[in-house]
């Protein structure tokens, strides 16, 4: 098989690419692109409805035609499909885009006992462009008798035009990387982020990144690389850029730790608390912690105020039982007091009798 893409002259028309396919090749549209009679309509600023049209098939012609359409690949299908798309055109005008994205029958969803057994829908999606959904449907229904809205020929249900609005941001056809999307009264629009540009070879939906660097000098005479959708200053390790000085300054210069030291990182520092503190920036006390210490001290010093209570107890015992000691000399020094104090009192008996 020959891939047929590596050819510069295949699929080059606006908003396409080539893929390519056993034998042969073919040309389909990019993300925010719709293909329209072979030739790819961007999406940028415009809204998305989908809605479906109920027709009613009547006759032996009509059954059969219901069953011819059940086939994806037949011609009844690509011609039934081709005259809806541009009778809804002729309707709501040119400038607008219509996907026809199926046609289902009873038949092809195996319903054949179904009282509507002939019953056809028609599933579209309308592009439009600057067009509000209630305008749209008075579009549709424009010419339409109380039963009856004639479309390619077919008669279809009035009351089965109505559309529904589709959020065209949920289909990720903004680049997620480079843009935002942001839905509008006239479709939706892919915004550049901060670090981002629109740039021609980039399309409407992808936004090319800004090298700072070069352009605004953020740094200033900091060495400066740039980064997808940024810059970075490049500093010193423990050190980080200040955009109001241009300049490197120390991490921990000016740091939060209440009550810890700095410690620093690489690009940042970290509190390393001292006892009893928490927290990011230590100014949080360790609740638990600090009850503990507290009944800790607390019963330290009921247990020493026992202690002390509990030895002036036992002395106060010790000194009321003491029973006295007697020794040798002790009962010596008794005896020569006793004879002393008689030989004294028999001195004074004499003393009284002279006089």
């Amino acid at each position: 098989d020959i891939n047929e893409c590596t050819m510069p002259s295949k699929c080059s028309g606006f908003g396409q690419y080539c893929f390519n396919v056993l034998g042969s090749f073919q040309c389909k549209c990019k993300t925010g692109y719709v293909s329209d009679n072979g030739t790819c309509e961007v999406l940028a600023n415009k809204n998305k409805f989908s809605g479906f049209m109920s027709i009613n098939l009547r006759g032996i012609t009509q059954t059969q035609m219901a069953e011819k359409l059940a086939d994806k690949s037949s011609e009844e299908y690509k011609t039934t499909s081709e005259g809806m798309k541009k009778s809804i055109l002729d309707k709501i005008g040119k400038n607008n885009v219509v996907v026809i994205d199926d046609i289902v029958t009873n038949q092809s969803n195996r319903t054949k006992r179904s009282t509507d057994q002939n019953s056809l829908k028609v599933l579209y999606t309308i592009y439009g462009d600057a067009i509000k959904q209630a305008d749209l449907e008075n579009m549709l229904k424009k010419g339409c008798s109380a039963d009856c809205c004639k479309f390619n020929g077919l008669c279809v249900a009035p009351a089965s035009l109505q559309l529904n609005v589709q959020d065209m941001c949920k289909e990720i056809i903004c680049d997620s990387m480079t843009t935002n999307c942001t839905a509008e009264e006239k479709g939706f629009r892919c915004n550049c982020k901060p670090g981002f540009d629109h740039s021609p070879q980039y399309g409407l939906f992808t936004c090319k990144d800004i090298d700072e660097c070069n352009t605004i000098q953020p740094c200033g005479s900091i060495p400066c690389t740039n980064t997808f959708g940024g810059y970075k200053c490049l500093c010193e390790s423990g050190h980080v850029f200040k955009n109001e000085s241009k300049s490197c300054v120390d991490v921990c210069a000016g740091h939060r730790c209440q009550n810890g030291d700095c410690i620093k990182l690489e690009e940042s520092y970290q509190c390393r608390c001292h006892d009893y503190w928490t927290d990011k920036y230590c100014d949080k006390k360790l609740e638990e912690e600090e009850s503990f210490r507290t009944a800790a001290i607390v019963i330290g010093v009921v247990l020493g105020i026992l202690c002390l209570l509990l030895i002036v107890v036992i002395v106060y015992i010790i000194r009321k039982y003491k029973k006295p000691s007697y020794n040798g000399n002790n009962l010596i020094e008794s005896a020569k007091l006793e004879r002393s104090i008689k030989v004294d009192d028999s001195n004074i008996g004499m003393s009284s009798t002279k006089s």
